[in-house]
């Protein structure tokens, strides 16, 4: 199935399908994921809109106060710099995040988006995590 402007339903039953649990409120999917090396779930939010899919993760816990500030902003600068998706950076409070963004066009297809949106940012967003606990957790 493709369609001109992807929507969170399709989002949605493609995480059903890959049997990730999540939570549709106000026109975005929030998801839960654990991972079993630290304490703390990785919250995700993903979001649809004309053409582009976004998808966003933060791990509670996993923050820069204001001494590690600059150790943090570095850290997410060496990532940015190895990898393309997803995108680190420092929000306002200090806490880590990652985003990322997928363009869609008519021709996008659900086993796409599933292999290089949702399993690549989970993938990537729990390698940048699993770095992160270790330096700022």
């Amino acid at each position: 199935m493709s369609e001109k402007h992807f929507s969170i339903d399709r989002l949605r039953d493609i995480l059903d399908k890959m049997g990730y649990r999540h939570l549709k409120k106000d026109g975005a999917i929030y998801a839960t994921f654990h991972n079993d090396e630290y304490p703390n779930p990785l919250t995700c939010l993903f979001t649809s809109g004309g053409s582009k899919i976004q998808a966003a993760a933060w791990m509670e816990g996993v923050c820069c106060d204001a001494a590690s500030r600059v150790a943090g902003l570095e850290f997410c600068n060496d990532w940015n710099y190895g990898k393309v998706n997803p995108r680190a950076y420092l929000d306002a409070d200090g806490d880590l995040r990652v985003d990322m963004t997928l363009f869609a066009d008519e021709t996008l297809t659900d086993e796409y988006v599933e292999e290089n949106f949702v399993r690549l940012f989970l993938g990537t967003t729990d390698e940048f995590y699993k770095e992160a606990a270790k330096k700022f957790f």
